[in-house]
């Protein structure tokens, strides 16, 4: 499947080039990589999908394989129906099927936390996410015990 627009290369590791060759930087957006590509901003894990994954019953919902929806791997995505989505969240420790952190990752946010020797931004950056969402969890709003 092409693209809607020439000029930009996505690999089935997730990396896009534009045509320069200059690897471009994907952002995050809530729980997801997304790309600008021309004037447009996309889930970079719906177009590696769209790319690289077979969709034979034309499926609407695309599933990371192992819960990590930033991992937009081609080899870790696959098609599937929202609740199928929601079922393997939990078979892969996930709490919410909108989670990017396993109850391991929790557990070892709250210890650090606990700990205090980091800030809350210093454990964002160590687990690839905002502050915000770790005071979130600090404050008991999120992943609850």
């Amino acid at each position: 499947m092409r693209l809607k627009f020439k000029g930009y290369f996505i690999n089935k590791s997730g990396q896009v080039f534009n045509k320069f060759k200059k690897k471009m930087k994907p952002y995050v957006s809530g729980n997801k990589y997304r790309v600008k590509l021309g004037m447009e901003d996309y889930d970079l894990q719906s177009l590696v999908a769209q790319l690289f994954i077979e969709n034979p019953e034309a499926y609407r919902h695309i599933e990371a394989i192992d819960g990590n929806l930033k991992n937009v791997r081609s080899d870790n995505l696959k098609w599937s129906l929202h609740p199928q989505r929601k079922k393997h969240t939990k078979s892969v420790g996930l709490d919410h099927y909108k989670s990017t952190f396993t109850k391991k990752d929790v557990e070892a946010i709250k210890s650090l936390l606990d700990e205090g020797s980091l800030t809350q931004s210093e454990i964002a950056e160590k687990f690839d996410t905002k502050q915000s969402t770790i005071s979130k969890i600090k404050n008991g709003w999120t992943h609850k015990d």
